[in-house]
């Protein structure tokens, strides 16, 4: 153990997954303790004066039991995703092939040939709570379909509302965020009776519908 690491050992009058509990739920108050200097740090002095709720020890016990179970069913649903993406692949390549080397021959087009509506970039309008339309975010990308129900809305005049509604089968891929795991997310819209838009931080593209249909291997080639 080095200068980095703190032992803390809970005392009789705390069970130890109980302790193990409460520090977790208060990593967000100690990350907030912590001086910044090179490296940023806690002090013993700022650990010692942390608050922990202290319900009685059997509380105690059956808090931790509770937790323990559902973090046990958090890991068992990680192993379960990685298990359903890894398949996923597999069935791909046992389908198309390796996109790369192309094993089974299917034509190579340019990806812009293949498209019907050109990439386009969605509204700056910000998201609210209260607009008329629902408006698709990076947030609601990532399944098959849009996840409509995180959507939030904006209110579109009338121009941009034609120019940034959504049409059934449109493609739409996150272009723009913070974070590299969710660049290049991508969910295909169904449509509702109401009309949605989609963000700056989100491009709409619609492939021919002759192609939909057709074994094609699709290439992104660099002009």
């Amino acid at each position: 153990m080095n200068q980095r690491v703190v032992k803390l050992i809970p005392s009789e009058q705390v069970d130890r997954d109980y302790f193990y509990w409460a520090i977790n739920r208060a990593i967000e108050e100690i990350s907030n303790m912590a001086k910044h200097a090179v490296i940023a740090n806690v002090s013993l002095g700022d650990l010692r004066g942390l608050e922990i709720p202290l319900p009685p020890l059997p509380e105690q016990k059956r808090i931790a039991a509770i937790l323990d179970k559902a973090d046990s069913i958090r890991r068992k649903r990680q192993v379960a995703v990685r298990m359903t993406e890894e398949l996923l692949r597999t069935v791909f390549l046992d389908m198309f092939g390796d996109p790369v080397a192309n094993p089974k021959g299917w034509p190579v087009v340019k990806l812009k040939d293949t498209f019907d509506l050109k990439p386009q970039i969605g509204t700056i309008v910000p998201a609210d709570e209260y607009g008329e339309q629902l408006v698709v975010r990076v947030g609601e990308l990532g399944k098959v379909d849009v996840v409509l129900d995180r959507c939030k809305s904006v209110t579109l005049p009338d121009r941009e509302l034609n120019k940034f509604s959504l049409s059934s089968g449109d493609f739409l891929l996150a272009r723009a965020i913070g974070s590299a795991e969710h660049l290049g997310k991508a969910s295909i819209f169904q449509e509702i009776s109401s009309p949605v838009v989609f963000d700056s931080h989100v491009m709409r593209f619609a492939l021919q519908e002759k192609r939909h249909s057709s074994n094609i291997f699709l290439r992104v080639a660099k002009e």
